[in-house]
């Protein structure tokens, strides 16, 4: 972990006065070096809305921390990492003073005042971030879990915030149900996932609606459709659960229905196998992203480079055609990269 910090660091300090375009890119570096200090596992809830994402992370905690509803209800990504006390904070993305609270009777309203969709639909309190702060001896071994938006909803935009947090994943746990069964779309974003995150664990939730004949074909049918997938590594493994029935068997502190509902297995892994991996999962995303990082500073330092090698009408030609197509269109990719290919 410590010569790969160092290969960060080396990196951010090649470049002496960066652009705006490398600024951004260094940025990136500069928040994946903080997180590799800090040595968290973020372990995400992922998935097509109204698969029971936020029902699972509750039933994993033990408590309705974070809203649910009939409806898409988690339209901004949401980190929850143990704490002292419960709290919760919302950082906006136009650099307002962001919203603290660690009253607990405050938390629930102010969580889906932001959160969700039909209190903060298309995002218009600009929210970037919301964090939470529970007290749960699950997460004290140093994991955060996430709750993502569901893709494939009504709302795009909660498609395209599910897709951008996965960067910020270590691990991740694919949550499907039975009906309707693993779709297409979920696929496709499942090797979007795939590429990003080295660690995934599947979960078959809403089982306790099946029959036990019933219950074997749709395991069978999600094994099958994994199977074929040439991106996703074999042997994976798959968890059939009901997260809403998980939910009432831990607030009831009912241990024997919490094996019944398939829950057993899966705090396991949380507090066994990913807390024993913890540190060498997260150096392997973090090496995945360095290299990522790493390549894109270099591609635009060549762009940049080679345009400050063209003669100056040139430029001066290219930087017409780009303000034009901007005009028109909007900006179809960076002006550094209209200066070398145009149009792309």
């Amino acid at each position: 972990m410590a010569s790969l910090g160092f290969l960060l660091a080396r990196a951010a300090s090649s470049v002496a006065n960066p652009t705006s375009a490398q600024r951004q890119i260094l940025e990136r570096l500069s928040r994946l070096q903080a997180r590799l200090d800090e040595g968290l596992l973020r372990v995400a809830m992922l998935g097509q809305f109204k698969r029971g994402k936020s029902t699972l992370l509750n039933a994993l905690l033990g408590a309705p921390a974070v809203p649910i509803g009939v409806t898409p209800v988690t339209a901004i990504p949401t980190f929850i990492k143990a704490g002292p006390k419960a709290a919760a904070r919302i950082t906006f993305q136009d650099g307002k003073e962001p919203l603290v609270t660690s009253v607990a009777g405050e938390i629930p309203g102010v969580l889906e005042r932001y959160i969700s969709e039909v209190k903060n639909p298309h995002n218009r309190f600009n929210v970037e971030i919301v964090e939470i702060e529970v007290r749960s001896e699950f997460l004290d071994h140093g994991i955060v879990l996430i709750d993502t938006p569901g893709v494939g909803s009504t709302f795009v935009q909660n498609t395209r915030a599910a897709e951008a947090v996965l960067t910020e994943c270590d691990a991740a746990v694919f949550v499907v149900s039975p009906d309707p069964p693993i779709t297409e779309a979920e696929v496709s974003y499942l090797s979007k996932v795939q590429e990003l995150i080295p660690k995934i664990f599947f979960a078959l939730n809403r089982v306790d609606l099946l029959d036990s004949q019933e219950r074997s074909t749709a395991e069978r049918f999600l094994a099958d459709v994994l199977k074929e997938q040439p991106i996703v590594p074999q042997p994976f493994r798959i968890f059939s659960i009901s997260a809403k029935q998980g939910l009432q068997a831990k607030l009831n502190r009912d241990s024997q229905a919490l094996v019944a509902r398939g829950f057993e297995l899966l705090e396991q892994i949380f507090a066994g196998e990913l807390a024993r991996e913890k540190r060498e999962i997260v150096f392997a995303t973090g090496r995945m992203r360095s290299i990522s990082l790493v390549g894109e500073l270099l591609f635009q330092s060549k762009l940049e480079h080679k345009a400050l090698l063209m003669p100056e009408e040139d430029l001066k030609q290219k930087a017409g055609t780009f303000e034009s197509s901007v005009a028109r269109f909007g900006a179809p990719c960076p002006i550094s990269y209209w200066l070398i290919e145009p149009g792309c």
